[in-house]
């Protein structure tokens, strides 16, 4: 199963990655690569995803996105986020993904940055998401098709594109 993300440019990756890193090592969770989930779960040949991949991303160049606001939900993906607000260039990609892949498998698109895959109370998540202090724009510079597995120590970039 793969899965296909939006990436960061290297200053906003290594940003992003050594927050996400703080946390894991205070809360024991593991580490993972800084991304937003551009279409979710599908189980199509690689080499098939990867032209859909590029065709979405036609004449694309490098994009900002903007925080919302870090939030919390109950769900382990989404244990703690960085909520991002939809914009054109976000929106459009999806769209050609969407279009492309809804015959193979559903997914709703809802632009977030995790920080953190852990069960944790209520609590402990209503204290990070109203304490951590986190920039308002991040660069989105290319899109990646990751290897997808229950366990986050496995995965694994398979492609990616620069914008």
């Amino acid at each position: 199963m793969f899965v296909i993300w939006f990436l960061f440019d290297k200053n906003d990756n290594d940003y992003l990655h050594h927050i996400i890193q703080d946390l894991s090592r205070q809360y024991k969770s593991t580490v993972f690569l800084p991304h937003i989930t551009a279409y979710g779960l599908t189980e199509i040949p690689l080499d098939v995803i990867d032209k859909i991949v590029l065709k979405s991303i036609e004449d694309v160049k490098p994009f900002f996105v903007e925080k919302i606001r870090i939030n919390y939900s109950d769900d382990f993906w989404k244990t703690l986020f960085i909520e991002i607000k939809q914009n054109e260039y976000l929106n459009k990609i999806n769209k050609k993904l969407t279009n492309e892949l809804s015959k193979f498998s559903k997914f709703e698109f809802l632009p977030h940055v995790s920080l953190i895959y852990k069960k944790m109370n209520e609590k402990e998540q209503e204290d990070l998401a109203n304490n951590l202090d986190i920039k308002d724009s991040f660069l989105i510079s290319k899109i990646g098709i990751q290897d997808f597995s229950e366990n986050i120590t496995d995965w694994k970039i398979v492609s990616e594109y620069n914008f």
